[in-house]
């Protein structure tokens, strides 16, 4: 996330990019390779994107039933995204660390006191939710210094990709 103290900046695309980078690639699976369908593995969730492919899923699928494009979540599980998924906080941490063990160097926080979310670009869900504290900063239960937990982030990465399979089997696979 672009936050001031960050010492690499974020890359995004521009959402017309985004949307005509995702309509080529569509078409030359569809068009050109003859792909009877195709799933969409987004591991980002910002609003713009989940937009665009929405947008894409629907020009596409128009006139085809069942879909034969859409796109999927995968990165948390759906008792999980019923709000808003932090950044860095403690879910997202717990599975990276499940995910690529030793990636996360939490060493490189403060050992206490409060993180501030422009300080560490570490935002909780209720923060997305425009609900921040009062001084910006990580609520406790979300701190990743203390309540990263591999294992629940293995199970959390586990449910999530169950979820996906048993959507996509019910769709497509009838």
């Amino acid at each position: 996330m672009d936050f001031p103290k960050n010492s690499v900046a974020s890359a995004y695309f521009r959402e017309e990019v985004f949307a005509a980078v995702v309509r080529d690639v569509l078409n030359i699976l569809f068009l050109r390779m003859r792909f009877r369908r195709v799933l969409i593995v987004n591991g980002h969730g910002a609003d713009n994107q989940r937009s665009t492919l929405d947008r894409m899923c629907r020009e596409f699928n128009v006139g085809h039933e069942p879909r034969r494009v859409r796109w999927v979540y995968p990165g948390f599980p759906h008792s999980l995204v019923a709000g808003a998924i932090g950044h860095a906080a403690s879910e997202e941490t717990s599975m990276l660390e499940a995910t690529w063990p030793g990636c996360v160097d939490l060493s490189k926080l403060p050992k206490t006191g409060k993180l501030a979310n422009v300080d560490f670009a570490i935002v909780d869900g209720d923060t997305f939710d425009c609900a921040p504290t009062p001084d910006h900063t990580l609520r406790e239960a979300q701190d990743p210094r203390t309540h990263t937990d591999s294992r629940w982030g293995a199970e959390q990465v586990e449910q999530a990709a169950q979820e996906v399979i048993a959507e996509v089997k019910a769709e497509w696979f009838r």
